[in-house]
């Protein structure tokens, strides 16, 4: 955390305008070690920082991937899935608040039928999934 909190501190006063994807990769590392060491005051300074500064939603993923998850382990887990339910919805993923079991059993045999006749190395044979947003929408998924 110190390392990270010392490279935001040598950045200029005009960091996210000059240097933004510099300020934007130390504050997300900064944030990521200050929750990992426990540091909570530092990392909601820290996120709030990202969010609204943050050019875009996709900027914001990371930083609210590491929210969701920091609630996840408190009394607001709640909070941690609607944040996922939220961010899934915008990248395109809508996931059922009160999905049925008619529903459930339908998407089931819709896999079931995609999978079907595939062995065991064609399934390894698959190339492993690059796009970075659907790697992160999976990250929000679980």
């Amino acid at each position: 955390f110190n390392f990270f909190f010392c490279g935001i501190k040598f950045l200029p006063a005009n960091h996210w305008t000059e240097h933004y994807h510099l300020s934007l990769e130390l504050f997300e590392l900064a944030s990521k070690a200050a929750l990992v060491s426990g540091n909570r005051s530092s990392f909601d300074t820290l996120s709030e920082e990202v969010l609204s500064r943050a050019s875009c939603f996709e900027d914001k993923l990371n930083i609210n991937y590491l929210i969701m998850s920091s609630l996840v382990y408190t009394p607001k887990i709640v909070d941690a899935l609607e944040i996922g339910r939220v961010i899934c919805s915008r990248l395109g993923q809508d996931i059922p608040t009160n999905p049925s079991g008619e529903n459930l059993n339908a998407d089931i045999a819709s896999t079931q039928a995609l999978i079907k006749g595939l062995s065991e190395d064609d399934l390894w044979d698959y190339r492993p999934m690059a796009d970075p947003l659907k790697l992160l929408t999976m990250r929000f998924h679980a």
